[in-house]
């Protein structure tokens, strides 16, 4: 029989049960129910902390201001080597550094449940996944839409809370986990989707420019210029970003993925607007 340790609670979930559940939002609710203490530190089964002081940093917000309920932290991918290991790395940073950077704005819009925190007593509040129940997806950011405002929400970014994770390693894989993931946009709050939409339109409508301009021989030169000096501007900040992630260096790839990003944010668009749920 297997030992565990006396600290670790189980608590199964029947067959009766998931028959009406989708994704892990019914498994999450009954782990919460259980749970003795009010803060809670949520991890997935493939993860492992960067450090043994997870869970000593990732409370740290908590101590600082009582007034915050919920903490989002950061989840990295393990290198793997190829075209989707980097295409992996440069969409989860570029992922982590809009949610971040909307949170630590008082905006939050989003976080990863491979590596997020919040009080017990908050869950209970906002009734839990109710609202998305019928959803797999979205025991993370939806549940940080309707459970987050400007003064309840801190983030952590200390190297030694990451929760190191893998990347798919298949173009397939990794394709079907975006569309679970872009899906539940369609849900977001109103505010959320039209500054998110905002983002893709005109990060859209400078590449539509950049290769429209390059039929014509006498925009050509200058156009290039153009894009030489937004990418000389927006690299550096961008490594200055990447490198509180310990990630610098893939700042690089920038020329690379912002010409990919136009296909991401077409793709995925059409996605939020008319996908289909899929199975877990």
């Amino acid at each position: 029989m297997l030992k565990l340790e006396p600290k670790i609670k189980v608590v199964f979930v029947n067959e009766d049960m998931k028959k009406n559940s989708k994704g892990k939002k019914l498994a999450l609710t009954l782990g919460i129910k259980a749970a003795k203490n009010e803060i809670l530190l949520l991890t997935d089964a493939d993860c492992f902390p960067a450090s043994n002081e997870w869970i000593q940093q990732m409370v740290v917000p908590y101590h600082q201001n009582d007034k915050i309920e919920i903490v989002l932290g950061y989840s990295p991918f393990y290198k793997i080597k190829g075209f989707i290991g980097v295409l992996s790395s440069m969409e989860n940073l570029l992922t982590a550094t809009s949610y971040f950077s909307y949170a630590l704005n008082s905006n939050p819009y989003m976080g990863v449940g491979r590596n997020l925190s919040y009080k017990k007593t908050l869950f209970f509040k906002v009734k839990g996944f109710a609202s998305h129940h019928h959803i797999a997806s979205g025991d993370d950011d939806l549940f940080i839409q309707d459970a987050a405002n400007n003064g309840n929400t801190d983030v952590c970014i200390v190297p030694q809370a990451f929760m190191n994770t893998s990347s798919k390693t298949n173009f397939k894989e990794w394709y079907n986990q975006k569309k679970r993931h872009n899906y539940v946009g369609k849900y977001y709050k109103a505010e959320h989707q039209r500054k998110l939409a905002f983002f893709g339109l005109t990060h859209l409508f400078l590449w539509a420019s950049i290769i429209a301009c390059l039929f014509f021989q006498e925009t050509r030169l200058w156009i290039l210029i153009g894009l030489a000096f937004y990418w000389v501007v927006k690299l550096p900040f961008l490594y200055f970003v990447f490198r509180n992630f310990e990630k610098a260096n893939k700042a690089f790839w920038l020329p690379v993925f912002d010409f990919l990003y136009l296909f991401y944010n077409i793709i995925f668009g059409f996605v939020r607007l008319f996908g289909k749920q899929r199975k877990w």
